[in-house]
């Protein structure tokens, strides 16, 4: 055996000497297997026959005497586990970043024999200043979370190259120097709410495949290198994708007689969510765990929710209130133990409302943005801004409000969509007279609607409102913006003219006129859907027979006058009007706005 390995060169540094695999068939005994250990003189000296097959496969990728640490840890990595190897040796003042959580780290305890998980709470900030400390073991893989969630930086470009974009040649690879890691800047965006997760593994498992990274597992089957190249990774990494796979083996390892080792926080906390929870966990280590109270929370008061079993077997939901004050300060009659799936809902301050702004602009005493209280009014903000100047043209007053754009904005995505959908499988014939639409002229149009901008525009009355009127006076809300503007006595005209552009107003002069003004309707107009946006955002959709007789008492300065595109073609498309009426109307608000 000897031999024959040295012919092949010799064993790899990586071979698992022990255990080669030679596989044998002989008449009598048929095919089998021997294993031969390469460490002893046995092995060496075991006789090949013709026909023998050898396997030398690769040694293990575990290592049994190293302790992994990760996340926001400025080497992520393994180090050597020594019997005197303890926390306060990994833990300390320059391992740690910026934006590491001094008050919630983990110890996740056990190797992939293990049956049940052991999950131990830590404070960092005790760590370092010599209040705490543990004894480590091998296997052992300290877990430290960043305040905020890191985005990783974006790869320097060398000097040296020219800025632009270059197609990669047949055989040529990417190269990032080590030196430069140290180069990198982790700038920081406030991280958002932890998703609530499922007690359920199975219904968790589908959900995170494709976008949760179970580090857990990589590692276990990574090279060494591969190993360090996931673990500098975990620095960038949220709470939420550094628990997720610990929340995973948790919630498979539990059965009949071991409860699963979770509990959830929500309400006003940092980041509400599920976390592991170790043996005697308390109230204040699960508030740590959430990343603390927010300003919000309501101190005097929170619940424990606990499912249990009563006496018949029946399940029952216990809650438990509890002080918050004395829970911080560790008294053992609220900081209690936690159980298998606890919850703690942390409570809102009653009335508490966060700093609300409205922005007020246009011709108005004092223009600017505004704090407002709950339930204050529109009447009441500009009372309070000294009222409108003299020349402010109060019907044409714009109204937005950013709930209302983002509704407007989803329902003309999904009304694009549909469209999308019919104009791909229908043959948009409303009679033999009528051409088949273009396919691809029909798509333009709707990529031209996907880019004007929502504006979440109300109609409101002001005129009535300053007069005094409290039916037409609005309760504000957060982010809520007023333009008031001075209009000049003109009308605009938008659509499909060979001239779109704004006129004089002339008492008396007929809409025909304007459009006349503005070089006349193309070939595409629909003139008999001509239609009018009125200073204060109202259509006014006039009948013929009141458009030719009255049209001059419709006209009004600051009107804008719309001709929409024939939509013949598109008559079985019951959206298709609708649409692009709410794209003009939104690009007629924008331009308004702009001229502030």
């Amino acid at each position: 055996m000897a031999s024959m390995v040295n012919i092949a060169g010799g064993l790899l540094p990586t071979a698992a000497a022990s255990s080669l695999q030679i596989a044998r068939s002989t008449p009598a005994k048929g095919l089998q297997v021997n294993t031969i250990d390469m460490l002893t003189k046995a092995g060496r000296g075991f006789s090949l026959e013709s026909g023998d097959f050898i396997n030398v496969p690769a040694a293990s990728n575990e290592f049994t005497n190293a302790v992994v640490i990760l996340g926001a840890y400025a080497t992520p990595g393994l180090t050597q586990w020594t019997a005197n190897l303890k926390l306060s040796k990994l833990v300390d003042k320059h391992s740690l970043l910026n934006t590491s959580d001094v008050d919630y780290a983990l110890v996740i305890r056990g190797d992939k024999f293990t049956r049940q998980t052991e999950v131990i709470q830590f404070e960092p900030a005790k760590v370092l200043s010599g209040e705490y400390d543990l004894a480590l073991q091998a296997y052992d893989k300290v877990v430290l979370f960043n305040r905020f969630t890191p985005v990783k930086p974006e790869p320097e470009v060398p000097d040296w190259m020219s800025p632009g974009q270059y197609a990669q040649q047949n055989g040529a690879r990417s190269q990032k120097s080590d030196s430069n890691i140290a180069k990198y800047e982790t700038t920081l965006r406030e991280q958002p709410p932890m998703r609530k997760r499922n007690n359920n593994a199975d219904e968790n498992e589908d959900e995170l495949a494709d976008d949760e990274p179970n580090y857990l597992q990589k590692l276990e089957l990574a090279s060494f290198t591969e190993k360090y190249l996931i673990l500098n990774e975990t620095k960038y990494y949220s709470r939420e994708e550094l628990l997720e796979p610990i929340i995973t083996r948790l919630q498979n390892e539990s059965n009949q007689g071991s409860p699963v080792k979770l509990v959830e926080i929500t309400g006003q906390v940092k980041f509400p969510g599920i976390y592991p929870v170790q043996k005697n966990a308390k109230v204040r280590d699960l508030l740590l765990a959430g990343g603390g109270l927010l300003e919000s929370a309501y101190l005097q008061k929170a619940e424990i929710s606990r499912t249990a079993l009563d006496t018949d077997n029946a399940l029952k939901i216990q809650h438990i209130e509890i002080d918050l004050v004395d829970t911080l300060l560790g008294k053992s009659t609220t900081n209690i133990s936690l159980q298998s799936k606890d919850t703690l809902n942390v409570l809102r301050t009653p009335d508490w409302q966060e700093n609300k702004k409205v922005e007020l602009l246009g011709k108005v005493v004092f223009p600017g943005i505004y704090q407002i209280k709950k339930g204050e009014t529109l009447a009441q903000l500009i009372k309070r801004a000294g009222g409108l100047t003299s020349d402010a043209t109060v019907k044409a007053a714009i109204f937005t409000r950013e709930e209302l754009k983002k509704r407007e904005k989803e329902n003309r995505d999904r009304a694009v969509e549909n469209l999308r959908q019919q104009i791909a499988s229908t043959n948009f014939t409303g009679s033999q007279n009528v051409k088949t639409i273009d396919y691809q002229e029909a798509s333009l149009i709707l990529d031209e609607l996907l880019l004007v901008e929502p504006v979440g525009r109300l109609v409101i009355n002001l005129p009535a409102l300053i007069a005094g009127n409290p039916s037409s006076d609005i309760t504000l809300k957060d982010g809520d913006k007023v333009f008031v503007p001075n209009i000049s006595s003109s009308v605009s005209v938008v659509g499909e003219v060979f001239v779109p552009t704004t006129h004089m107003f002339t008492q008396g002069m007929a809409l025909d006129n304007y459009i006349q003004y503005s070089g006349g309707v193309t070939e595409r107009a629909d003139n008999g859907n001509i239609y009018i946006v009125k200073a204060d955002g109202s259509v006014a959709i006039p009948n013929d027979s009141f458009w030719f007789n009255t049209q001059e008492l419709i006209l009004e300065p600051g009107d804008t006058i719309v001709v929409p595109r024939d939509v013949t073609n598109y008559e079985r498309l019951g959206l298709w009007q609708t649409i692009t009426q709410i794209a003009y109307q939104s690009a007629i608000a924008l331009i308004a706005i702009g001229n502030l």
